[in-house]
């Protein structure tokens, strides 16, 4: 609240933007609630940012960390950085619900709320991004296109993996498994050094479909949860496929750490595998049926991303 009422934010060179872009990475839970109209509380703990719990109205709420992201959005570092938080705050939110519930169902549920309510909150950042670059089209400014780029290849890798680009100090206890690390940005995602954990540069349009790697983070959270039918794993090629992994106990497992992205396309064609047919197997074979759990998996997260786009088209648009 300070930075926002007591700072001229048209003083901010590109490494103060950069900075206060890893305030707001920080801020993950809050930044995911407010932007999905709930107020800057955080959904795990009950907690509020300090001096926002008495402010009742969350529109208000929302124009405050609005209006600080709006005040970097046009530097693809800080964008990238605010992109990178709200991610890795997905990924622990949907171990969250897995760890949380008992039934298939809540956890496919929560699986696919904690990927869809990031989606929103990265689309507003995208349309914020956007306005601030006074480009009207749809994810062109090089804000809007890290944001989309590193929030997509953080759903599916964690920030660990980015040891170059995103140090971060991680909070953890030896052992823990399924109950995610409390994982905080040491400094900001630096857009132009992501190439060197991606191949490619994050400021440049997407090439990969976005929805399509929250979709192979949703799949890859299930099948390690052990929700997915373990038939699934002897769909055809299945054994072609780099990142299907085999545990110790016989059972299978996802890896999608070290893609980047780059199977995303495998990971549907997979998918689609197994809810079809097995045109080569032997007829006298008992027949694999379908999976359940992957019709439940929804992957309707354009629609919602595009919303929280809109919604921030809208707030930059107020401030120009």
């Amino acid at each position: 609240m300070y930075l926002v009422d007591n700072t001229d934010k048209e003083l901010y060179n590109d490494d103060t933007k950069a900075h206060v872009g890893q305030l707001l990475a920080n801020c993950a839970p809050e930044l995911t609630s407010a932007w999905g109209e709930g107020g800057l509380v955080n959904s795990r703990t009950g907690k509020y940012l300090p001096g926002f719990r008495d402010i009742d109205d969350k529109e208000v709420q929302f124009r405050y960390v609005a209006d600080l992201s709006y005040a970097v959005a046009d530097n693809a570092d800080a964008t990238g950085t605010i992109a990178a938080g709200l991610a890795e705050f997905a990924r622990q939110r949907s171990q969250d619900s897995i760890a949380y519930y008992d039934s298939d169902a809540d956890k496919l549920g929560g699986i696919h709320n904690a990927y869809n309510q990031g989606a929103e909150a990265v689309g507003v950042l995208t349309g914020l991004a956007d306005q601030k670059s006074s480009n009207n089209a749809e994810e062109n400014s090089k804000g809007a296109n890290a944001a989309v780029n590193i929030f997509s290849d953080i759903a599916l890798t964690g920030l660990s993996a980015w040891s170059g680009p995103a140090a971060v100090a991680v909070n953890s206890t030896a052992g823990q498994m399924i109950k995610p690390a409390v994982t905080t940005l040491a400094k900001p995602v630096i857009a132009d050094a992501v190439s060197n954990a991606t191949g490619s540069e994050a400021v440049e349009v997407p090439t990969e479909n976005s929805e399509r790697s929250l979709w192979a983070a949703s799949v890859q959270d299930a099948a390690n949860a052990g929700l997915l039918d373990e038939r699934d794993f002897d769909a055809d090629n299945s054994n072609t496929y780099t990142w299907i992994k085999e545990n110790e106990d016989g059972s299978h497992s996802i890896d999608l750490s070290n893609t980047h992205g780059a199977k995303n396309r495998e990971v549907t064609d997979w998918v689609n595998s197994v809810q079809s047919p097995d045109a080569k197997r032997d007829p006298n074979a008992p027949k694999r049926p379908r999976d359940p759990t992957l019709d439940k998996l929804n992957d309707d997260f354009k629609g919602v991303r595009a919303d929280g786009r809109t919604r921030g088209v809208t707030e930059g648009k107020n401030r120009k």
